[in-house]
């Protein structure tokens, strides 16, 4: 199933026959002790011309304070370098029936709509709380190292495939639950490709359609700050229903070939905006 809008919501059917890929100006302060001076000259009547002195000094600091945090802020928001479009080797997909469900899923729609081979593994019918969408990463890992975006969905199975989803409609304690071990784990196999030197982490979460309204909305509110809020590499959220409305196939889980389309699309953009490895 696909990730994206949330992680929990959306879940993945497991009969599609999974398919193979290569075939998200510091302002200047005047001197302390000019500042002194001045501020003795300009004592008041009850104002010793000591006490004046120390004012402008306290006066002069403050301004030089202010402008390395001028300075600071300046070189907190310079654009990273753009990492530019390779030979597709460097970008990897990773993930469920969202990602791949045989004729169409958003890897699909990558290769086809971005003209290049990007590495793929997304399989229909995996989880991520079994390890199998990890070990995908592991897998491609392990074939090349050198990946410098990854792509992924991952969760939803974790749900719909579990009696976790007995609750899902609501958002249950079961539910809740569920999507707090999914959290952790999405954080710990971040940590992991920020460690490997992944650059960017695109991670699409689920559509709200199908029942998953109360799940997926449970699911933004606690990953979308971890991945907005992630330090050890850059991570991108991709809110699935930005796209598909809420419009979903007819199993009410899938996003139609139409839907990966645009989600694909999305995810094109925001790597070319960004400055992602593309």
């Amino acid at each position: 199933m696909a990730t994206t809008p949330r992680t929990a919501a959306g879940g993945a059917g497991a009969a599609a026959t999974p398919t193979n890929g290569s075939g998200m100006a510091a302002a200047g302060a005047a001197p302390a002790p000019a500042a002194g001076a001045a501020g003795a000259n300009a004592a008041g009547p009850d104002e010793t011309p000591a006490a004046a002195g120390a004012s402008g000094t306290a006066t002069a600091a403050a301004g030089t304070s202010g402008g390395s945090a001028s300075a600071a802020g300046a070189a907190a928001e310079t654009p990273r370098e753009d990492l530019g479009k390779g030979d597709g080797s460097d970008v990897i997909a990773i993930g469920d029936s969202w990602m791949n469900l045989g004729a169409t899923g958003i890897q699909q729609s990558l290769l086809r709509l971005s003209m290049q081979p990007y590495r793929v593994a997304g399989v229909p019918g995996v989880r991520l709380l079994d390890e199998v969408i990890p070990r995908q990463y592991t897998a491609a890992k392990r074939a090349n190292p050198d990946i410098k975006t990854v792509v992924m969905t991952g969760g939803g199975n974790d749900i719909l495939l579990t009696g976790a989803g007995a609750d899902r409609s609501t958002a249950g304690p079961a539910t809740r639950g569920q999507i707090d071990m999914i959290a952790d784990r999405l954080v710990k196999l971040w940590d992991e490709m920020g460690a490997d030197g992944v650059k960017d982490i695109v991670y699409i979460e689920y559509s709200r359609g199908g029942g998953s309204e109360a799940a997926v909305n449970y699911a933004t509110e606690k990953i979308k700050p971890l991945c907005d809020e992630f330090v050890a590499t850059r991570c991108h959220w991709i809110d699935a229903d930005d796209f598909l409305m809420m419009m979903l196939s007819l199993d009410g889980i899938h996003p139609t070939g139409d839907g990966c389309d645009k989600i694909a699309t999305g995810v094109i953009t925001l790597m070319e905006k960004e400055g992602m490895r593309r």
